[in-house]
């Protein structure tokens, strides 16, 4: 059993310690806070002094600006941080270093910016921003077919990271006689010109239509409908595609929720996929909007963001 025997911080006789930021371990006692220095000077010269908010790793917010921080290991092992703000100085022990929420394997944007942001997104020419919203620029044709085609699909630059994962949209759509689209295309390759995905669509119309599908594309490009629901609500809401993977079980199942606004809840199960068909997906993520017949309607996306399941 290790015993532990005491050592005093300050020896009789001795000054107190102070820090020493150099090192991050107490002073023995001559002022090594900076050079010329006092223990009770807090450095001026720290890099992190001044620094509203919420110090990282304590899940703590001080008062006002925090002017210094300083870190020692006392002779148990134990770290300490010493905070200093406006109002004095707060000795605590970090938990741990948090975990970021958000990654840019998925995608985030609630569309504020002027233009839609080519760095995050490829293929932007058919989109534009209005209102905070991602909408189609004017005068865009209506696409043929019973799905929005993958040329109009906008696509996020990164691959997604983990093998399950959803994508989120907040959407709206016009109360017109317009049959309105938008899709979530997940599990892609490339520009999605080739190789197999999945995409869910909302289509909507104030004639009586108002639906959600999913749609398996296959590595030979052949057009399987997996799911199909009618909804009822309101054109404004929530609306998240999903694709839950677990080899170990052989389970491969893509997944619908939808929340209209002043509707029933919508949360289904699409067709499982087979091991082979999974194989031959990708990790590519994208976004579109259109229409198939009518007039072209101011209808968007507020927002959208993701992340593993």
């Amino acid at each position: 059993m290790t015993q532990w025997s005491g050592t005093p911080l300050r020896p009789q006789g001795q000054p107190w310690p102070g820090l020493n930021t150099r090192g991050g371990r107490l002073d023995n006692g001559t002022g090594q806070l900076e050079d010329g220095s006092k223990n009770q000077i807090i450095n001026e010269a720290d890099t992190l002094e001044k620094r509203k908010g919420i110090v990282r790793g304590l899940n703590e917010r001080f008062n006002g600006v925090v002017c210094g921080l300083f870190k020692y290991t006392d002779d148990c092992g134990r770290e300490w941080l010493i905070v200093a703000d406006e109002a004095g100085i707060f000795i605590r022990q970090p938990f741990e270093i948090p975990v970021f929420t958000q990654s840019d394997a998925y995608p985030f944007d609630s569309f504020s910016e002027l233009v839609i942001n080519t760095e995050n997104w490829n293929n932007t020419g058919d989109y534009e921003t209005s209102n905070d919203e991602m909408v189609q620029r004017a005068g865009l044709p209506a696409f043929p077919g019973a799905r929005l085609p993958n040329a109009d699909i906008m696509r996020w630059f990164k691959e997604a990271s983990n093998k399950s994962y959803q994508i989120r949209i907040e959407y709206a759509f016009e109360d017109a006689a317009s049959e309105q689209h938008k899709a979530i295309v997940i599990k892609g390759t490339g520009d999605l010109s080739a190789g197999a995905y999945l995409q869910g669509e909302l289509t909507f119309d104030n004639r009586g239509i108002y639906r959600v599908q999913v749609f398996h594309i296959d590595a030979a490009r052949s057009v399987s409908e997996i799911l199909n629901e009618n909804l009822t609500g309101q054109r404004t809401g929530f609306f998240t595609m999903e694709y839950a993977r677990d080899a170990a079980t052989n389970s491969f199942i893509p997944r619908v929720q939808v929340f209209p606004t002043g509707g029933t809840p919508v949360l289904q199960v699409a067709t499982g996929l087979t091991a082979i068909q999974d194989a031959d997906l990708g990790q590519i993520t994208g976004i579109g909007i259109g229409y198939r017949n009518g007039l072209q309607q101011f209808n968007g996306i507020d927002v959208v963001d993701g992340g593993p399941i």
